[in-house]
């Protein structure tokens, strides 16, 4: 095994879930269940990860759904380091606002004494 070093999980957006029913009455010998299936197109996903794209000797296509494992594993990871970063800027604006308001009530307070003594000032003329 030579394992690669990086799993492009850039393209879990385009996988789309899906609901489908198999087609038992076409594949009668295959003893499809009837009950409605959740899951990926094969063909579809192929095209994105054909490493997780089985096709048996008849040509049919079937997911491998463990293989998909790994690459939503590092799809999440992404996301979470997307998430800290902007839980980081979120929390550097928060700090920043606060700084701003402490400043805004002490511009407040050195107005509010400025109008005092002009309203001082005009009351002595």
């Amino acid at each position: 095994m030579n394992p690669s070093n990086f799993i492009n999980s850039g393209n879990v957006m385009l996988l789309r879930g899906v609901n489908y029913f198999l087609k038992t009455k076409e594949f009668h010998e295959k003893q499809f269940t009837n009950t409605r299936q959740i899951g990926f197109i094969a063909q579809k996903i192929e095209k994105i990860y054909p490493e997780v794209v089985l096709t048996d000797k008849d040509g049919y296509k079937s997911v491998d759904y463990s293989r998909l494992t790994p690459i939503l594993l590092e799809a999440i990871k992404e996301q979470q380091k997307i998430i800290d970063n902007q839980q980081s800027a979120i929390g550097n604006l928060q700090t920043e606002n606060q700084t701003f308001k402490q400043q805004l009530t002490i511009i407040n307070n050195q107005l509010s004494i400025i109008n005092s003594k002009l309203g001082m000032e005009a009351k002595k003329k």
